[in-house]
């Protein structure tokens, strides 16, 4: 046999091995449901924070959800339950912080949008370039989620008024 055949029978028995062991050995995907333990229907308060804009407050009176600020209204049903989105997004991947530097690689060392469900603060930092996922910074913990509700935290307080 020729050196060749033989690097082709070795490279060939190489790639059989790690099929077989991928195959047996599946990743295991790193997900858990809720990283908060609060549900939609004990939240009674949400404030956007901005750090270049105007902190909007909705809150929920009786059975009626309202923007009380900066201007004043009925919430738009869809994008009050994208808000809530947040509470069963599903976390792919959690990093402990132990240090205010390591927040520095998320950008969230001096979050641009901090959105509070009652007493509970989310951080939002950057997207990750591969995988499009947003970092949220809560109870110490990066996680990284879809990106579903960024976009509609930056808006305008007149995009939450019901039409």
């Amino acid at each position: 046999m020729s050196k060749r055949t033989i690097v082709n029978l070795l490279l060939l028995a190489i790639v059989a091995t790690l099929t077989v062991y991928v195959k047996k050995n599946p990743v295991q995907d790193n997900e858990i449901t809720n990283f908060t333990q609060l549900a939609e229907s004990e939240v009674n308060t949400i404030v956007i924070q901005r750090s270049d804009q105007t902190q909007i407050i909705l809150e929920k009176i009786d059975s009626d959800w309202l923007i009380t600020s900066p201007v004043e209204g009925k919430i738009h049903f869809e994008k009050l339950s994208l808000l809530l989105k947040i509470l069963v997004l599903k976390s792919r991947h959690q990093h402990i912080i132990t240090e205010p530097k390591q927040l520095i690689r998320y950008d969230l060392n001096n979050p641009k949008v901090s959105l509070f469900l009652n007493d509970e603060q989310f951080d939002f930092g950057n997207t990750n370039d591969f995988n499009k996922l947003r970092y949220i910074l809560h109870d110490e913990v990066v996680h990284s989620v879809k990106d579903i509700t960024y976009h509609l935290l930056i808006d305008k307080p007149e995009s939450f008024l019901q039409p």
